[in-house]
């Protein structure tokens, strides 16, 4: 079996680790793939045609921008997909990528897979028909996605979201229609955010917060000053103690620029392991995507917010058809987390909700049930990985 598989940002080379990870149990030395992607589907053996931050660009006028480079990288991943000869092409997620490169491979005699939908059900709707022209089948994380473009004529299947495993399972002693496992899973949240603050070294007592500032170069630079601005706040106000920074290959340079500038005590995340003590923060402080559901299933209360470049949200406003950005907030039909879309709203009331939630154990216990509530529908009993029902469309 011969797999190109390519991932254009940091959530979607996680994604496709684990699906690396179930293509080799399932096919052995049968399988050979080539492809993009980064440090999580390194460690399954896949060596990336070039780095993965190259083309992870968001934004009209960012892409503008780097267009002429852009095209360049493109170019190479169309001879060697060309040169591979792949018997299935899976391209996770970077939908921008995705679509030139089923789009130029519409007639190709291999097997077209992408893993994560188009948010139609956010903007352009009509991107579900434009899909269902150059894929055969397309893998949907979230249940209430394959509709759309079924109704296209697509093969669309659920197959959960990778991160439903890291929400703390509920005792198998206890019956499973147990009358409060919100409450269990809060307690288990609870056991692993002692063990992530006393792996990290923090003091009881202290509040520290999840700053996550994106993953695209484009995204962090629009929020490094204002997250700054709302630490600055939150600092003198005592709310917390110091932050807790990821940090994604992609954006390395900068947060670790950024984060020297921060005017209280910070712990860079840099390695599988640091990164798996997130869950030692208090709360969380995230630019909107994947993330928010990611700091949902690890139980931290967290607020979302986005900026825009102003000429591509002028662009994109008009277009928006969902109510929410945030991922958790879709699931469960209500602004669970706090969102901040700063293109129109101030940045005085992110730093006030900020503080607030910092200050208040009551709200974070809250916001963090109703995160585990939202994720409920996620949950797929087959007693198969997110991974294997991704490698059984292939």
């Amino acid at each position: 079996m011969r797999v190109f598989i390519l991932a254009g940002e940091a959530s979607g080379d996680v994604l496709g680790g684990h699906v690396l990870a179930a293509l080799k149990a399932k096919y052995g030395q049968d399988l050979v793939v080539a492809g993009l992607g980064g440090s999580h589907m390194a460690d399954q053996g896949l060596q990336s045609l070039f780095p993965m931050s190259d083309v992870a660009v968001m934004g009209i006028v960012e892409v503008l921008r780097r267009y002429r480079f852009l095209m360049g990288r493109i170019a190479e991943l169309k001879q060697a997909i060309t040169e591979f000869a792949p018997d299935v092409l899976l391209m996770i997620d970077a939908q921008g990528l995705s679509y030139r490169l089923g789009k130029h491979f519409i007639d190709a005699p291999f097997k077209k897979v992408q893993l994560v939908a188009p948010t139609v059900w956010a903007w352009k709707p009509e991107r579900a028909a434009k899909a269902a022209s150059y894929l055969d089948h397309l893998a949907c994380l979230f249940p209430f996605e394959p509709p759309y473009f079924e109704t296209e004529g697509l093969a669309a299947t659920f197959v959960g979201h990778p991160a439903i495993n890291l929400v703390p399972p509920q005792d198998p002693k206890e019956p499973k229609d147990h009358k409060e496992p919100k409450d269990h899973k809060a307690e288990k949240g609870q056991q692993v955010q002692k063990a992530a603050r006393a792996a990290l070294g923090l003091a009881e007592g202290e509040t520290w917060a999840a700053i996550l500032p994106g993953s695209r170069g484009s995204e962090v630079k629009q929020l490094f000053p204002i997250f700054r601005r709302v630490l600055d706040q939150a600092v003198a106000c005592g709310a917390i103690h110091g932050a807790l920074i990821p940090v994604a290959d992609t954006v390395g340079g900068q947060v670790r620029a950024w984060a020297a500038t921060l005017p209280c005590p910070v712990r860079l995340l840099e390695t599988r392991t640091d990164k798996a003590n997130l869950p030692a923060a208090n709360l969380a402080l995230a630019a909107s995507g994947t993330v928010s559901l990611e700091l949902s299933v690890q139980g931290i209360p967290s607020l979302l917010a986005y900026r825009f470049n102003p000429l591509s949200y002028a662009y994109i406003r008009p277009r928006l058809k969902a109510e929410f950005m945030g991922l958790t907030n879709l699931l469960g039909q209500s602004e669970i987390q706090k969102e901040f879309k700063l293109n129109e709203r101030r940045e005085s009331e992110l730093a006030q909700a900020f503080c607030t939630l910092a200050r208040t154990p009551a709200l974070q216990a809250q916001v963090r049930a109703a995160q585990y509530g939202a994720l409920e529908t996620l949950e797929i009993k087959d007693g198969l990985s997110f991974g294997a029902r991704v490698a059984a469309l292939i």
